[in-house]
C-alpha cells in the first residue's frame, strides 16, 4: 500500500519496446529483510482486486488463496490477445537491485494459460529497462521472482503479470502475494 507521498499512476498494459536489463542471476528473495516497495495480499474487498489494473481481463477478490482468505482472479474477457494485472508507482528509487515476486496459480475448473510472464520495469532518464521472467502455471501455487538491476536512478517501477488470452476460452489465473522490494545484489 503507498505512503501519503507515493503516487500511483495508471500504465496501459501495451506497452512500447522495453531495454532488456541484463539478465540477473537466480537469487531467492525474502521480503522480510527489506522493506517493500510494493506489496499485496488481496485480503480486502475491493474492486479490481486493490486497485492493481486488469487490462483484457476482469478481475475481483477470490479462492483458493496462497496465504490469508483471498487471491485475486483474473480472468481474460477475449477482447485482447493477452491479458494482464498490474500496478505502477511514480515513486523515485535510487539505483540497486529490486525484485519482484508473485504466487500464480490455475483456477480450479477453469481454462488457463500454458504459461504467464511476470515484468519488472522502471522508468529511467535512458528510457524503460526491465526484466522478464516466464513460468508455467500449474494447478497448485508457483513461486515467480524476477530481479531487475538498476544502474541509474528511476522515476517510477511498474510489476506486471501478463499471459496469452487465445489459448484457450477465457482463461484464467489467480495471483497472490506480490511483493516489490529493494534488496543487496548478494540476496
Amino acid at each position: 500500500m503507498p505512503s501519503s507521498g507515493d503516487v500511483e499512476v495508471a500504465v496501459p498494459v501495451a506497452s512500447a519496446p522495453v531495454q532488456e536489463a541484463p539478465p540477473a542471476p537466480s537469487r531467492r528473495i525474502d521480503p522480510s529483510v527489506a522493506p517493500a516497495i510494493m506489496s499485496q495480499t488481496f485480503e480486502d474487498a475491493s474492486p479490481e482486486c486493490n486497485d492493481w489494473a486488469a487490462a483484457g481481463a476482469t478481475s475481483i477478490r477470490s479462492v483458493p488463496s496462497h496465504s490469508g482468505d483471498y487471491a485475486c482472479k483474473l480472468c481474460a474477457t477475449g477482447d485482447q490477445t493477452s491479458f494482464s494485472l498490474a500496478r505502477a508507482l511514480g515513486k523515485s528509487l535510487e539505483p540497486g537491485h529490486y525484485a519482484f515476486r508473485a504466487w500464480i496459480r490455475t483456477r480450479p475448473l477453469a481454462p488457463s494459460p500454458n504459461g504467464v510472464n511476470v515484468v519488472l520495469e522502471a522508468e529511467t532518464n535512458a528510457g524503460t529497462v526491465g526484466a522478464t521472467q516466464t513460468a508455467a502455471v500449474a494447478d497448485e501455487w508457483t513461486r515467480i521472482d524476477v530481479a531487475l538491476d538498476l544502474n541509474d536512478a528511476a522515476s517510477g517501477i511498474r510489476a506486471r503479470i501478463e499471459a496469452p488470452a487465445g489459448e484457450t476460452d477465457q482463461p484464467c489465473i489467480l495471483v497472490d502475494d506480490v511483493t516489490v522490494v529493494q534488496t543487496s545484489r548478494d540476496e
